[in-house]
């Protein structure tokens, strides 16, 4: 999985995320994504559209928003789902 924070468009991603999936999925031997975190809906459903690589070839990121994040604030729930908690923080930075 690779993991990116994208602030908002950039035409050139279009073209590099493809880079980025393919030569970890060669290193590594296995299937790979791309998740982008994302600071708003609108970002979001531009970065989640499928790029289009040729004949039979495409890559779709995944893409999430605040929206789509819980707020994680209970401790005890961050230590049942830290991972979740990450996520969260990254998401919700100012709460």
């Amino acid at each position: 999985m690779i993991v990116e924070v994208q602030q908002g468009r950039d035409a050139g991603k279009r073209f590099s995320w493809p880079v980025y999936v393919t030569t970890l999925r060669s290193q590594h031997k296995c299937d790979t994504a791309l998740l982008v975190i994302c600071p708003d809906r609108s970002t979001a459903r531009w970065c989640e559209r499928t790029i289009h690589l040729g004949p039979g070839g495409a890559i779709t990121p995944l893409a999430i928003d605040p929206g789509r994040i819980p707020l994680i604030t209970d401790p005890d729930q961050a230590r049942a789902s830290p991972e979740l908690a990450v996520l969260s923080a990254v998401a919700h930075p100012a709460r």
